[in-house]
């Protein structure tokens, strides 16, 4: 009996595919038919048994459904058309190219539910356009049923019904391999993958938007890694070398001077002179052979340090001049999960906020939040400034693959516009991979280790656009002042323009001899602790449309994260407080939040006056990084305690030990107490601050900061010399590496153009 005709797909002129493409393209998915003794399952809402077995004959072939088969190769075609794997086998299959995650999942009218194995329509059935499947994607959503198997019986779900189906993920799932990609230069590679991958997703991509996502996704990672193969992990062995001529004759030089000073010592007077003269000439030997060993290897260190060079030039200088943070983390798999469960945990999480009399409402838009479909053209352009060489998230897939793939580009905007239209993003991007950055320099423990989150990039590209709407939102109506809250603000020089005003402010009160309080406030863990209601309500006192409110709320409420630490993965943790330092909206949230506090904390206070006239507003932030400047000292405390009962409502704290206050009185650094959630805040006397990267400390001078900029010039340029690189590499270096560095300390100090010498 025929089960099926083949259908063969080549182009003239079209690269070869490697045999799992072929096949996809050969073989499209079909309606699920079984065999002479198969009987296909009920899809219903009900459970259902297993189909009644009509082979009689039991020669070990049974299959994990129950079905028996004649033999093993009947097993085999049993399961490929019935789509039967091993019930909780949920793992990563890593030793065929061509298979990704699986899930023992089979769909009403389809024939399999996994990756990569095609499922297409009859050869002689009309099959819809692209476009009119992606306008169906919401009723075949809301429709399809999904059944789940659990020892080898069926349960069916339906999500008309008002019934949520669950998604178990497996905690032992490892996370994917990086992916080979190559290089932005190498266009025909990049061209091939493009054309062959459209020609793939035409044939193959059915159902809802949130199975062509992750249909999408599962078939480049596969596609990639079988063509281009996997980056290694770890550290590779290192091949012990072998000796020359020259290191073999300086060893047997050097053994014939110990044999030559053991006979010298036990020779009578004769013999010692030839000897002393045999060793002179060993010797004169030895030290020339030695001198061009010396020479050799200086020349393989420079040749090695060229080529690490020009591997990576930035990674190159960061080793050079020093990382900030280094070490590795110690901490047990079960320290680090409790560490975890403390910080993303919340038990207030389902309470609402207080009501504050005190918290700003803004005024009714003039402009609307843009609603429209995504465009083409906004896509494009977050992918053209983003990253190539950014960390893939957990499907794989990273920003170079987009980049360099047109079409595939246009294709993800198709489904990204679906999903844009329902306001509901897909269950892949509710999850993120983690990894620890070390904080400071040998650092062990995990409160030293800082925690940087990996998503899809499909969705960071989607939240990208959301962010971009919204920011322009919030300026277009006048939401979030510049003057007072610059951190993720687009075409704003924040850190220059606080740290200049700050300084001008404290170089004023000292010529005029005036008075003036500051007091540069740093918060506890402040985009780990900032509560989502909070973030719901800075939306909602905003106008922002419901449905944009309705799809973030559910993006936070879903989402979960894992970390990776050198041998162990940590296990699934919710994020019920705080935002992800990789989400793409998550900087435009934080800081329309933080600008709604502390526009809320103004009205108490006015700020200093400038000699130009203008006045500047009493508290200034770049995203958590607060600065309270006021007139006078009482103005200040007042300042102080409304900023710390706003902060306290919003169920966040300030971190006093990281604090610091400056007090002025006629134009002299005076020392005075100031408190901070009951803790002692320390002066710029005690402890000196770095705002921004200025340094501010008691004597509101610059020369010691200065000295310090001098002292780790002379180091740079000394790291440099001693580098062993050719002289054109080094010229890179001082452009590149030593200038950027230079140039800020030059812009927020006051360098003397000249210096008089003793």
């Amino acid at each position: 009996m025929r089960l099926g005709k083949s259908k063969c797909i080549s182009c003239e002129g079209e690269p070869i595919l490697h045999a799992m493409e072929r096949y996809i393209l050969r073989h499209p998915r079909g309606c699920a038919r079984a065999r002479e003794d198969e009987q296909p399952i009920g899809q219903d809402q009900e459970t259902t048994m297993e189909p009644t077995r009509t082979t009689n004959q039991n020669n070990g072939c049974k299959c994990f459904c129950g079905k028996v088969c004649k033999n093993s190769r009947g097993l085999k075609i049993h399961q490929s058309r019935m789509k039967c794997v091993q019930p909780h086998s949920g793992n990563q299959r890593t030793e065929r190219s061509g298979q990704t995650e699986e899930e023992t999942i089979q769909e009403a009218n389809h024939s399999d539910d996994s990756l990569p194995v095609t499922q297409g329509e009859d050869e002689h059935e009309e099959q819809p356009t692209e476009v009119e499947q992606l306008d169906e994607a919401e009723e075949i959503e809301r429709i399809e049923p999904t059944v789940h198997r659990e020892d080898g019986i069926e349960t069916t779900v339906r999500k008309e019904d008002g019934i949520e189906p669950t998604t178990r993920r497996e905690e032992n799932e490892p996370r994917k391999e990086k992916i080979k990609w190559p290089t932005n230069a190498d266009k025909a590679a990049w061209k091939a993958l493009d054309e062959d991958l459209e020609n793939i997703l035409e044939a193959t991509l059915a159902g809802s938007v949130d199975r062509k996502i992750t249909a999408m996704t599962s078939i480049i990672y596969s596609v990639g890694k079988d063509r281009f193969g996997v980056v290694p992990q770890g550290k590779q062995p290192t091949k012990l070398g072998h000796s020359n001529r020259r290191q073999k004759k300086i060893k047997e030089l050097r053994g014939d001077l110990r044999r030559l000073k053991k006979r010298y010592k036990v020779a009578n007077e004769n013999e010692r002179l030839p000897l002393q003269q045999l060793r002179k000439e060993t010797r004169e030997k030895l030290k020339t052979l030695t001198r061009a060993e010396t020479h050799r290897r200086d020349r393989k260190k420079k040749a090695k340090e060229r080529t690490t060079f020009t591997a990576n030039p930035f990674q190159y200088m960061k080793r050079l001049f020093g990382a900030r943070g280094s070490g590795k983390l110690e901490n047990s798999r079960e320290e680090v999960e409790e560490h975890l469960r403390k910080t993303h945990s919340d038990e207030r999480r389902g309470e609402d906020l207080e009501e504050c009399e005190k918290l700003l409402t803004p005024e009714e838009p003039k402009e609307q939040f843009d609603e429209s479909d995504l465009k083409f053209q906004e896509v494009q352009d977050v992918v053209r400034k983003a990253r190539a060489g950014s960390a893939p998230g957990p499907n794989g897939i990273s920003y170079r693959v987009y980049k360099n793939c047109p079409r595939l580009i246009r294709r993800l905007w198709k489904l990204l516009k679906v999903i844009w239209r329902r306001r509901k993003m897909t269950e892949s991007w509710y999850k993120a991979e983690g990894c620890f950055i070390p904080k400071e320099e040998n650092s062990r423990k995990v409160e030293q280790f800082r925690t940087i989150s990996l998503l899809n990039i499909e969705g960071k590209i989607f939240l990208a656009v959301l962010a971009r709407r919204t920011t322009r939102y919030l300026l277009g109506n006048e939401y979030i002042d510049i003057a007072v809250q610059k951190g993720g603000m687009p075409e704003v020089s924040g850190c220059i323009e606080h740290t200049s005003v700050i300084t001008q402010i404290l170089r004023e009160a000292k010529e005029k001899k005036s008075d003036l309080a500051v007091f540069w406030l740093d918060l506890a863990n402040a985009y780990g602790s900032i509560p989502h209601k909070l973030v719901d309500l800075t939306l909602e006192r905003y106008h922002v449309p419901p449905t944009i409110r309705t799809m973030l709320r559910e993006y936070f409420d879903k989402i979960e994260m894992r970390f990776t630490a050198g041998d162990f993965t940590t296990a699934w943790q919710r994020l019920e407080v705080g935002i992800l330092t990789g989400c793409t909206v998550s900087v435009v949230l934080f800081a329309a939040a933080m600008n709604l506090i502390v526009k809320s904390v103004e009205k108490p206070s006015r700020g200093p006056l400038l000699s130009s006239g203008v006045r500047q507003p009493p508290v200034r932030a770049f995203m958590d990084d607060m600065t309270v400047t006021a007139k006078t000292v009482i103005e200040g405390r007042w300042t102080l305690e409304e900023l710390e009962r706003m902060i306290k409502w919003a169920r966040m704290k300030f971190k006093p030990s990281k604090s610091r206050s400056l007090i002025v009185r006629k134009g002299k650094v005076q020392d005075e107490t100031f408190e901070l959630a009951g803790e002692k805040i320390p002066t710029v006397g005690e402890k000196p601050v770095k705002c921004l990267g200025k340094k501010f400390d008691a004597t509101l001078a610059d020369m010691v900061n200065m000295g310090e900029v001098q002292v780790q010039l002379v180091e740079w340029l000394t790291k440099i010399d001693k580098s062993g690189l050719p002289g054109r590499y080094k010229a890179w270096i001082y452009q590149h590496g030593v200038l950027p560095r230079i140039l800020w300390p030059l812009l927020v100090y006051e360098f003397p153009l000249s210096k008089l010498r003793p």
